[in-house]
C-alpha cells in the first residue's frame, strides 16, 4: 500500500508560489561579511591603474556629454555607462576612479543575487555564494573596468530574479522590474545578449526535459518489505501571465528605461546607435577557426583565476546531476549553454563571467544540500585538520618555488608537501567508510577556506596591479603608466609658462581615446593625421618613426602596453608557479610607444 505527502519546509514555500518569506535573520546578517569583504575588493583605489584603451572610449565619450565644443571621441560600447556616467562626471569629477564608479557598483549589486535568491538557496547557499562571486578574480577585474560588462550580468542576474519572483507571487512590481533588467541589459554591453541567449535556453531546457521550477512536490512512500523505494513527484504550478493593462505598463516602463539608458532621453542620440550596434558586436563575437589556442584559453583562465569554480564545480555539478533537484538541474542546463557559447564564440574571453554566475549560484545550492543533513560534530576537528594540514602543503609547495635553482632542487618541500596530502586523503578515505556525510562536510568547511584565501589574493593582483599587465592571461592591452606622468609635465609646463594648468597647445599625430581623456582639461589639444609644415605648438606627440621636426626636442614615452606571443607564464610549470605565487616573470610585453616634442624656446 503506498500513500502521498507533502514534503514541504519554509525554504520551498517561495519557490512554490506561496509568497511566504521571512523577516530578517542572523544569516542576512552574516551576509554583510561578503559585502564588505567585496566592497574592499571593488571600491578601494580605484584609480591606482590608468584607464585602458576601452575604459578610455567608454570616459571620454560620457565626459563629452556635457561638452559640445569637444572633439567627438572614439565610438564608446556601452550606452547605459555612458549615460549613467555620464551623471556623476559632472557632480564627482572627472578622475578615473569616478569613470570606474558605476561599474564597481554594479559589481556590489551583483553580490546582492544571492540574498535575493536566499528563499532557494538556503542561509548557508546564500553565504558562500555571495562569498564566492564576491572573492571572484574575473568579477572583481571586470567590476573595475570602466565599461558595461558588470551592468549586463547585473542585468541578467536580476531579470532571472525577478521573473522567478513574478512567477512565484504573481506581483506586478516583479514584472515591471524585469522589464526595467530588460532594458539595462539591452543597453549595456554585447555579454548580455549571450547572457539573455543562454538563460533562455536553459528554462526552455527545463520545461521540455526537467523538473519544473515551479512546482509542488509529494513523495510517494514505498514498501520496503516489497522492495519497492520512495518516489518523488513533481507537480508544475500554473504560470503567471501578465494582463493587457500590465502589458501595456511594462512596455512603457521599457521603452522609458530603454530611451534614458540609452539617449539620456534624447540628450545623446549617438548612444542610440550604440545601442543598435550591440546585437552586431556580439554577433561578431562568432569565431568558427579550428585554433586549439582559442579553443583552450576561456578554460586556462577559469583555472588560473577560477579554481573553485573548475573544482567545487564540477562536484556541485554531479550532485546535482545525481539528485535531479528542479533548481540545480536548471543551472546545469543553464552552465552549459554557457559552454556551448564559449565553443562558438572561441577566444571570448567575457564569456568566462557568465559561467561565475550560474558556477557559484550552483556551489551554494551544493553547500546548502549538504549542510542540512545531520552528521557528528567531528566534522569540525576534521575540517581543521583538513585545513591546517592543507596550509601546510600549501607552505611548502610556496618555499618550494621560491627557493628552488638547478643546484639546489630543494626536494624536501615537496617530500612534505606530499606527505601531507597523503595523510588528508588517508583519512578523509578510512571516515568516509563511517560517516560519509560527516567527512564531506568537515573537507568542504576546510577546503573552501584555503581556496578563498587563495582566489582573494589573486583577485587583488589581478584587479588593484595588474589590471593592465599583459602577461596576465585576462589582460590583452593595458596602458602605460608614462601616460599620466606626460599629463603632470604638461599640466606643471602649463603652469610655469601661462600662470595655468591647462593652457598649452598640444598637437598629435595619435588619435587615441587614451590620450584624448588624459588631456581632456587642455581645450588646445589637436588631433591630425600629419604634422604641419611649419609646427607651432608648443607641444606635440607623434609616433617613434617620425622625423624630428626643426626646433623641438623630443623623448619617448610608453603609450600601451601590448601581448606578446611569449607573455605571461606560458611556459615550464615552476615558471608557471613563480608567476602565480610570487608575481615574477622574465617574459617581456610588447609596448607602443610615443615621442613627445617639446618646442626649443620652452626647454628652459
Amino acid at each position: 500500500m503506498t500513500m502521498a505527502y507533502d514534503e514541504l519546509d519554509t525554504n520551498e514555500d517561495m519557490a512554490l508560489g506561496t509568497g511566504k518569506q521571512a523577516g530578517l535573520t542572523i544569516a542576512d546578517g552574516l551576509f554583510l561579511i561578503p559585502l564588505i569583504l567585496g566592497g574592499v575588493l571593488r571600491l578601494v583605489n580605484l584609480g591606482q591603474i590608468p584607464l585602458s584603451l576601452t575604459e578610455a572610449a567608454n570616459a571620454i565619450t560620457a565626459w563629452q556629454l556635457w561638452q559640445p565644443s569637444a572633439m567627438s571621441a572614439a565610438a564608446a560600447n556601452s550606452a547605459a555607462y555612458v549615460s549613467l556616467t555620464g551623471l556623476l562626471l559632472p557632480v564627482l569629477g572627472g578622475s578615473d576612479a569616478i569613470a570606474r564608479l558605476i561599474p564597481a557598483l554594479a559589481g556590489m549589486g551583483i553580490l546582492l543575487l544571492p540574498w535575493l535568491l536566499r528563499h532557494r538557496l538556503g542561509p548557508i547557499g546564500t553565504l558562500i555564494s555571495g562569498l564566492l562571486l564576491a572573492f571572484s578574480p574575473t568579477l572583481v577585474a571586470a567590476s573595475r573596468t570602466a565599461d558595461g560588462s558588470t551592468l549586463a550580468l547585473l542585468a541578467g542576474g536580476l531579470l532571472l530574479v525577478v521573473w522567478l519572483r513574478y512567477q512565484e507571487t504573481g506581483e506586478r512590481r516583479w514584472l515591471y522590474g524585469s522589464a526595467a533588467a530588460l532594458a539595462l541589459g539591452l543597453t549595456s554591453a554585447p555579454l548580455f545578449y549571450g547572457l539573455l541567449l543562454t538563460l533562455g535556453l536553459a528554462y526552455l531546457a527545463q520545461a521540455k526535459f526537467g523538473p519544473p521550477i515551479f512546482y509542488t512536490r509529494q513523495v510517494i512512500q514505498g514498501d520496503e518489505e516489497a522492495g519497492i523505494a520512495d518516489e518523488t513527484v513533481y507537480t508544475p504550478l500554473p504560470t503567471w501571465w501578465p494582463e493587457k493593462e500590465e502589458w501595456r505598463n511594462a512596455a512603457a516602463l521599457f521603452a522609458a528605461a530603454l530611451l534614458g539608458l540609452s539617449a539620456l532621453f534624447l540628450w545623446h542620440l549617438p548612444g542610440l546607435g550604440i545601442t543598435g550596434n550591440l546585437p552586431a558586436a556580439w554577433l561578431g563575437q562568432i569565431n568558427f577557426q579550428n585554433d586549439l589556442a582559442l579553443w583552450v584559453e576561456p578554460i586556462l583562465a577559469i583555472g588560473r583565476y577560477e579554481v573553485i569554480l573548475l573544482l567545487l564545480g564540477l562536484v556541485a555539478i554531479g550532485w546535482a546531476t545525481w539528485t535531479g533537484e528542479p533548481f540545480p538541474t536548471f543551472f546545469i542546463y543553464w552552465f552549459t549553454g554557457i559552454l556551448l557559447l564559449i565553443f562558438i564564440q572561441r577566444g571570448n574571453l567575457d564569456n568566462v563571467l557568465l559561467l561565475v554566475l550560474p558556477g557559484y549560484l550552483l556551489i551554494g545550492l551544493f553547500a546548502e544540500a549538504v549542510w542540512r543533513i545531520p552528521a557528528p560534530n567531528l566534522r569540525w576537528p576534521l575540517a581543521a585538520l583538513v585545513f591546517l594540514l592543507g596550509l601546510m602543503a600549501y607552505i611548502n609547495l610556496h618555499n618550494y618555488v621560491r627557493l628552488v635553482n638547478p643546484s639546489n632542487p630543494m626536494m624536501p618541500n615537496v617530500w612534505r608537501a606530499t606527505v601531507l596530502v597523503a595523510i588528508i586523503l588517508t583519512t578523509v578515505i578510512y571516515l568516509a567508510r563511517f560517516q560519509p556525510v560527516m567527512v564531506l562536510q568537515g573537507v568542504l568547511a576546510g577546503v573552501l577556506p584555503l581556496l578563498l584565501l587563495y582566489t582573494w589574493g589573486t583577485g587583488w593582483w589581478l584587479a588593484h596591479q595588474a589590471a593592465n599587465d599583459p602577461r596576465e592571461r585576462w589582460v590583452r592591452q593595458g596602458t602605460d603608466a608614462d601616460v599620466r606622468l606626460f599629463r603632470q609635465i604638461s599640466q606643471q609646463l602649463a603652469l610655469q609658462h601661462t600662470n595655468s594648468r591647462s593652457d598649452l597647445t598640444i598637437f598629435s599625430t595619435i588619435d587615441s581615446p587614451v590620450l584624448r581623456w588624459y588631456l581632456r582639461e587642455f581645450p588646445r589639444y589637436e588631433v591630425g593625421t600629419t604634422l604641419p609644415d611649419t609646427p607651432t605648438a608648443q607641444l606635440m606627440i607623434t609616433g617613434t618613426d617620425a622625423a624630428a621636426p626643426a626646433n623641438y626636442l623630443g623623448t619617448q614615452l610608453g603609450l600601451l602596453r601590448l601581448r606578446a606571443p611569449e607573455a605571461g607564464y606560458e611556459g615550464d610549470i615552476l615558471t608557471t608557479l613563480r608567476w602565480w605565487l610570487f608575481r615574477e616573470s622574465l617574459a617581456p610585453f610588447n609596448q607602443q610607444r610615443m615621442t613627445v616634442w617639446l618646442r626649443a624656446d620652452l626647454a628652459r
